[in-house]
């Protein structure tokens, strides 16, 4: 599956985000070899803000549950929130 985790799911952007809100994280894959997209990867993540030399940044620290269960393959404890060519994060629809 690419794009939206289900249909109560809206995109969502950092200013976007409190701190203690879940969100899932949705990591695009692709099969390079033929160069076409493949099944994306889905984390559930918690919502946390840390203070930077900029100002407050918001952080995504990996919580799986049951309808998330993939441990994020995240090097450190957190990941900034932002989306790019890789990532998309999402939220329950409010």
């Amino acid at each position: 599956m690419r794009g939206a985790p289900g249909e109560d799911y809206e995109r969502v952007n950092e200013p976007d985000l409190q701190d203690g809100q879940t969100v899932i994280v949705e990591r695009l894959k692709f099969e390079y070899k033929h160069g076409y997209p493949i099944d994306s990867d889905y984390f559930r993540a918690i919502v946390g803000h840390h203070s930077t030399v900029s100002g407050l940044r918001a952080h995504l620290v990996n919580e799986p549950d049951v309808y998330f269960p993939q441990i994020a393959p995240w090097q450190s404890r957190w990941i900034y929130a932002e989306n790019d060519s890789i990532h998309q994060m999402w939220r329950k629809k409010i």
